[in-house]
Formats: structure tokens, C-alpha cells, sequence
């Protein structure tokens, strides 16, 4: 689960109670700094692609 730590969409606390309920034992969280809510069509935030596809492989 992604969200951007300066999104002025969407609250900070709103990761955290998602994530709390998916009931999956595999999961994880992470917040991308220094991004708006439409994170992750910044040409910046390419990595992020990566770490998805990094944690889809892992499990």
C-alpha cells in the first residue's frame, strides 16, 4: 500500500486504517516523501514501479 506523505487529498491516517483491515498476512505499507496524490504519475517516482514489482515477485 502506497501514499504519498504530503498528499492534500487524502488523509495521512487513512494508510494506516486500510491497512489495519486488509486481512492478508502479506502486506505492506510505505508512504513516498516529498509526493502530491498523483504520485505516481511523477517521472520522479519511476521506483516506485520497481518496489511494486519488487514485492509482487517476493510473494
Amino acid at each position: 500500500m502506497l501514499q504519498s506523505s504530503d498528499d492534500h487529498i487524502v488523509a495521512k491516517k487513512s494508510l494506516d486504517m486500510i491497512y489495519a483491515k486488509v486481512s492478508s498476512r502479506v502486506k505492506k505499507k510505505k508512504y513516498i516523501p516529498n509526493a502530491y496524490h498523483t504520485f505516481i504519475s511523477d517521472i520522479k517516482n519511476e521506483h516506485i514501479f520497481e518496489d511494486i514489482l519488487d514485492f509482487l515477485n517476493k510473494n
